[in-house]
């Protein structure tokens, strides 16, 4: 029995030395959203949050070397370094890997997608955003949601929206983000497809892929276009080899298949594909400028 008792002592020693080795390394509006801790590598953090008491609690393992903000301050999201920073994660406020949808169970962070760090800022600009006309786009809490395209291993990227919540699509070869849906190159075959962006995705924490980003054109095309007309009726035209095939998007979950417009398909066709979206100001407010083609030939998005 005593022998009983002095181990149970020992792990409580053990966790309570655990909680009080953790410090608020980072945290907004009173509440911690990273801790750290020294260990003999240096001083390692992870994703925390208060606990009753003022004691903190680690969300993941407290095993990264450095750590940055990925949104403003106050909603959440870091990107977590690995030591000697060739690869980091992103986290949202939970501690849950974006990239993955899993929360980290041991200190390898297996099941995780860890990201390439290339040096670059992954965040999509105001004109790759399209100066607030691309999918998805609304003001959370008065603020602005963002986009990041991100590189993972072989060469592949992930698709990331943040609309109140986190949203990851991949892994593409490529993926281009449109005006009601993003275009996608299959890693494998090199085809392309696209798919329309649920309101849904980007609202609720339990996600499905299927459901929330409802097919336009499987990945087995050349070439895509999306055309939104002045009207604002939105026309897709997917090629494969020299056969055109049209799709009209009526919602973000409404998709019905459309005769080809080929007088409309070769107005678009004819269009100079700019690298960059253009803008036009009006109101004194920054906006997409109509009449405009971007993107590059696989798959591009035409503003009339």
């Amino acid at each position: 029995m005593k022998r009983l008792f002095l181990f149970a002592a020992v792990i409580v020693a053990m966790v309570c030395a655990s909680c009080e080795n953790l410090r608020s390394a980072y945290g907004v509006n009173g509440f911690t959203q990273v801790v750290s801790k020294d260990t003999k590598e240096g001083i390692r953090y992870g994703i925390g949050r208060d606990q009753p008491n003022d004691k903190l609690k680690a969300e993941t393992p407290v095993v990264f070397s450095d750590y940055a903000v990925a949104l403003p301050s106050g909603f959440g999201g870091y990107f977590m370094y690995l030591p000697g920073k060739k690869t980091y994660y992103l986290f949202d406020s939970d501690g849950r890997d974006v990239l993955s949808g899993k929360k980290a169970t041991s200190p390898d962070l297996e099941g995780l997608i860890p990201i390439i760090n290339d040096g670059k800022d992954h965040h999509l600009t105001e004109a790759e955003m399209y100066y607030r006309h691309i999918v998805g786009f609304q003001f959370v809490d008065g603020y602005k949601n963002r986009y990041f395209i991100l590189p993972v291993e072989g060469g592949n990227v992930y698709g990331v929206v943040y609309n109140g919540y986190f949203a990851a699509f991949g892994p593409y070869k490529e993926i281009f983000f449109g005006l009601y849906g993003f275009m996608f190159q299959d890693p494998t075959t090199g085809k392309w497809g696209a798919r329309t962006l649920a309101r849904s995705v980007v609202e609720a924490e339990e996600r499905d892929i299927e459901r929330d980003t409802p097919t336009i054109f499987s990945p087995e095309y050349d070439e895509i276009i999306e055309v939104e007309k002045k009207d604002e009726t939105n026309i897709w035209f997917a090629r494969k080899g020299n056969v055109w095939s049209a799709k009209q998007v009526l919602t973000d979950s409404q998709i019905k298949n459309i005769p080809v417009d080929q007088r409309l398909l070769n107005q678009v066709r004819k269009m100079r594909i700019r690298s960059t979206a253009k803008s036009t100001t009006k109101n004194w407010v920054e906006i997409l400028a109509h009449g405009q083609r971007f993107g590059f030939k696989e798959a591009s998005v035409v503003h009339q």
